[in-house]
């Protein structure tokens, strides 16, 4: 893109992501591990690195070899009821590391009652939904890999992301579908396309690629049914991190436009945090969130405007 961002996205032509209705991810308090790989050239492999909502980012262990029997432990907000995990396996920081980089392959899960659940994972650059038998009570979860699938340069073994997820359907609206009036285009830091609002990751961004300043730019999100909508969360720019914030352009306010075609004018703020917007239970089955107003970034030649994530809540 026309900014450096190569060490800080995750958006290496990856795929979609769907992120289940049925639950909602638990709150993880601590992560802890069996070992960690050392600093390198700036970037932490520490175990924290699995719960901050970024693709750019990674746990590995330091162990020499791949690290057979090497495992990871998320602890909750005291004993909880789990429904699955979630897994980004492998370093998901660009499609070309992923693929050189060792993945997991046979896990097993263990509950704070020293119960085991075995899984098997896929070799594929997508997210894995790993649910249980039925769902358990636990305080924390540790996920310890028995086996591995081989990286084609490197021989350490990793994991992007983790979220544990409870029995409680979630309030976010699932979106059947995405379209945008514009897109900038793929490049060697990732694709641009409107599907990475809804994917969970702060650091994956929808762009638009008018040659204007953004103005006048819209994302459109259409669900399968009405839904009567209370509320929009929005991060607003590129949040991967607050010197891509300040960097970049971001909106200063939108337009919503519902199904039946009434509108809502939206100010936002220059913030790098989720903004929440109360919709009073509109009925719609589709939203337009048209741009309605630009702040610039600190960098000239920064003149794409991006939002990073958009969800709704009924």
């Amino acid at each position: 893109m026309r900014f450096s961002m190569t060490l800080f996205r995750a958006l290496a032509l990856l795929p979609i992501l769907s992120i289940p209705a049925f639950a909602k991810p638990l709150k993880i308090t601590e992560v802890t591990s069996s070992s960690s790989y050392p600093e390198e050239k700036g970037r932490t492999y520490d175990p924290k690195n699995v719960k901050d909502q970024k693709l750019s980012t990674a746990w590995f262990e330091g162990v020499d070899g791949g690290g057979l029997g090497s495992w990871i432990e998320l602890s909750l907000e005291g004993p909880q009821t789990v429904s699955a995990v979630r897994v980004w396996n492998g370093d998901w920081i660009t499609a070309d590391l992923w693929k050189r980089e060792n993945r997991m392959q046979d896990i097993e899960i263990e509950t704070s009652d020293g119960t085991k659940y075995p899984f098997k994972l896929k070799d594929e650059m997508a997210v894995e939904t790993l649910t249980f038998p039925s769902a358990v009570t636990t305080s924390s979860v540790r996920i310890r890999y028995k086996t591995i699938f081989r990286g084609s340069t490197f021989n350490d073994t990793g994991i992007s992301e983790i979220q544990v997820l409870d029995t409680t359907p979630s309030k976010n609206v699932p979106v059947a579908g995405y379209s945008a009036s514009s897109t900038y285009p793929a490049d060697a830091d990732g694709n641009y396309g409107p599907e990475n609002l809804g994917d969970g990751m702060i650091d994956s961004l929808w762009c638009e690629n008018a040659k204007t300043d953004g103005t006048g730019e819209w994302v459109q999100f259409t669900f399968s049914s009405s839904h009567a909508l209370q509320g929009m969360s929005i991060r607003n720019g590129n949040t991967s991190s607050l010197p891509l914030f300040m960097s970049g352009s971001h909106a200063s306010g939108v337009t919503l436009t519902f199904s039946d075609g009434t509108t809502q004018q939206i100010p936002l703020k220059a913030s790098i945090n989720d903004q929440l917007v109360p919709l009073g239970g509109k009925s719609t089955s589709t939203v337009k969130v048209a741009v309605t107003g630009v702040q610039k970034g600190q960098d000239p030649s920064n003149t794409d405007l991006c939002f990073s994530e958009i969800s709704f809540v009924e």
